[in-house]
């Protein structure tokens, strides 16, 4: 049997595995990643030589446990949005992670020459300082000595494959998530680049999520020399593919944050321009995406606020607390996906919260947010893109508690079908290997189906008062 070795480098942990006949033979490491944040200046950065002697720690221990293996292919996904500048001789200071605020400087310069239309026409993306096109407008404005010696422009995957191979490619739904690209071409913009003063020379050439990029030259890992490396994309499109059956599935991604994310063969004329689009990871069509919003960083701000694990604070929220979170709303979710929203930062806040309500109550409240808001998109990208579906592909993190994906099927009245984001790496990876290496055998994921077991009439009496608050109080609409 071939293996695939595949890396994902997330916001803050790298995620390896090899392949294996079934889910249970199938070698994993996560290691985390550390960050540095200056939050008076929304910064969020991280240092390069540092991320990559991790990342290379998770190699030497995956080949470790499979001792004597060596992989028919090595792919790569990664986080979006983040990216890495470099000279003609290495990286030029700290990489930019994806959470980094600094395009937020740009914001008037960037009004001042594109109406906020014709960006959102041009490239299929709304203004927000976390795209990587307001930050190379920043840094271009105030960090002039390192914006002069610039050359190259990569994404966090793309800089793992050129640290791996030594060979420069942009991967393609990492450049159309960019705000960098044309949506009809999904190809780089000229147009920004002359409006922006953009150089041509740091924007490389475009490949395609399961083309080979080139092959392990790196000479600190031996043991994988040679073997072809495999483009993998940006982290939600890679594991909405491998969860997909069916091109026309939409799949929520539940993690630190929840895009949810469709396929279509047509370019979406939504009178709103609320939805994100991109190249799709394979074939033709666009990914067209909204989000539910910092998610799961809510769930973890909860938790290092109350002093509790993450398994302590979700047993709490579904043994001692209820349907409701006994009256307490967390507005830490966004039900609402575009510009106006998003582009103010969502407060983690309470509504009706009393000295009656426990820890738990909280804890769930964060939670029920989290499916609220996963309805209210979902509900919206199904206008967006006229059709309704039955049932939702749930993955990420967020699988690992079953009681949220019951917890969902309940408060979507949806079918979900749940796999684990282990499950859909393993399968995106051998399936995009499989496309140019023969005798690789497509990974099978395992699914959980939950099915809506209760139609109790809170589920929609609170989801519509969770909307009517948050419109309230993020985008002071009147009650």
């Amino acid at each position: 049997m071939k293996h695939v070795l595949g890396l994902d480098i997330g916001g803050s942990s790298v995620k390896g595995w090899l392949s294996g006949e079934g889910l249970d033979r199938c070698a994993q490491i996560t290691l985390p990643l550390p960050l540095h944040f200056e939050p008076e200046n929304g910064l969020a950065e991280f240092d390069p030589q540092e991320w990559w002697l991790i990342v290379g720690k998770v190699i030497q221990e995956i080949l470790a446990i499979r001792r004597g293996t060596k992989p028919a292919a090595l792919v790569v996904s990664s986080i979006r949005q983040a990216f890495v500048l470099c000279s003609n001789v290495g990286e030029l200071g700290m990489g930019i992670h994806n959470a980094d605020r600094r395009g937020a400087s740009a914001i008037s310069h960037i009004d001042g020459l594109l109406d906020s239309s014709h960006l959102y026409d041009l490239t299929g993306h709304w203004f927000a300082p976390q795209l990587p096109l307001p930050k190379l407008v920043s840094i271009r404005q105030y960090e002039t000595e390192r914006w002069r010696r610039i050359t190259k422009l990569m994404f966090v995957h793309d800089w793992i494959v050129w640290r791996l191979s030594g060979v420069w490619r942009n991967e393609k739904t990492l450049a159309t998530s960019s705000q960098l690209c044309e949506v009809k071409s999904r190809n780089w913009s000229q147009q920004l680049m002359d409006l922006f003063l953009l150089k041509e020379e740091m924007f490389g050439e475009l490949v395609q999520a399961g083309e080979i990029v080139g092959e392990v030259t790196n000479k600190e890992l031996p043991d994988l020399y040679g073997v072809p490396i495999v483009a993998g994309g940006g982290d939600a499109h890679f594991l909405a593919h491998g969860s997909r059956s069916r091109s026309s599935d939409i799949v929520a991604v539940a993690g630190s944050t929840t895009p949810i994310q469709a396929i279509s063969n047509n370019l979406p004329a939504d009178s709103g321009r609320r939805p994100w689009i991109s190249s799709p990871l394979v074939g033709p069509g666009w990914a067209v995406e909204v989000n539910a919003g910092y998610t799961g960083a809510a769930l973890d701000w909860i938790c290092a606020r109350l002093q509790w694990s993450l398994p302590e604070a979700l047993k709490a929220a579904w043994t001692a607390s209820d349907l409701g979170a006994r009256g307490v709303i967390a507005l830490t979710a966004s039900p609402r996906w575009d510009r106006e929203s998003w582009i103010r930062p969502l407060p983690f806040s309470f509504a009706r919260l009393n000295p009656g309500h426990k820890s738990s109550d909280l804890v769930r409240a964060v939670v029920e947010a989290h499916a609220y808001a996963i309805r209210a998109n979902l509900e919206s990208l199904e206008d967006i893109l006229s059709q309704r579906t039955g049932h939702l592909i749930l993955t990420g993190g967020w699988v690992a508690d079953s009681n949220f994906s019951q917890l969902l099927a309940d408060v979507t009245q949806r079918i979900i079908w749940s796999i684990t984001s282990f499950d859909a790496s393993v399968r995106t990876s051998t399936l995009l290997a499989n496309e140019s290496i023969p005798g690789i055998e497509p990974h099978k994921a395992e699914v959980e189906i939950y099915e809506p077991c209760s139609k109790d009439s809170r589920y929609s009496d609170n989801y519509r008062e969770y909307c009517q608050l948050y419109q309230h109080s993020i985008l002071n609409a009147p009650i």
